[in-house]
């Protein structure tokens, strides 16, 4: 992928290494929006931190990010981040938070933070953020028919340009709508709404 520099600086997502397969771009074609670039990605514990995959995928999708097409085109990105503000360990929260920013610094905005105001706070959210955001998209199969069960575990997001963040309606985990989605995986499929006017 190219940048804005000189096209003598080509810029690649590392095939190989830590993270292979924790990315996949693909420009897709909308009648309401035009191009839309959709990134998806992956925290994968390699072997146990998601946050040095995710730190690695957002520096490799800075050329990206900073290429002339920009202008021309929206943003969408998601995936199963492997990570959370919803932790009590202080030595992680802040690692969290910065990889947060680092993905917002693209651009790009949380769809889920853009509704909030459209749900509930998510019970027994043990969050510190200013408003609660979170909603649940993983639950440990280790912790299936205990009280943990129904707690915390927001590790899936979507990201949007402004643009799209700016037409969001509604984003939400399908298992809070559908129970019987829990029974095909530990992580439920999320879904955010644009408004096409």
């Amino acid at each position: 992928m190219f940048s804005r520099h000189p096209k003598r600086h080509r810029f690649d997502l590392t095939p190989e290494g830590p993270y292979k397969g924790a990315v996949s771009i693909a420009d897709v074609e909308t009648p309401q929006f035009g191009t839309v670039t959709a990134i998806s990605v992956y925290g994968l514990m390699n072997p146990i931190y998601a946050q040095t995959t995710i730190f690695r995928v957002v520096a490799d999708l800075i050329p990206l990010f900073d290429s002339p097409r920009r202008g021309r085109r929206h943003f969408v990105l998601g995936g199963d981040i492997n990570a959370h503000t919803q932790t009590q360990d202080r030595s992680s929260l802040p690692r969290y938070k910065a990889m947060f920013a680092a993905i917002e610094s693209l651009g790009l905005r949380n769809c889920f933070k853009d509704t909030a105001h459209l749900r509930e706070k998510l019970e027994g959210c043990t969050c510190e953020e200013p408003e609660c955001f979170h909603v649940q998209t993983h639950r440990h199969t280790r912790h299936r028919g205990t009280w943990k069960e129904h707690v915390g575990g927001h590790n899936d997001y979507l990201f949007a340009s402004p643009e799209l963040a700016d037409r969001v309606v509604a984003c939400y985990a399908v298992g809070s709508q559908d129970e019987s989605v829990w029974e095909l995986s530990d992580h439920c499929p999320i879904v955010a709404v644009f408004d096409p006017a």
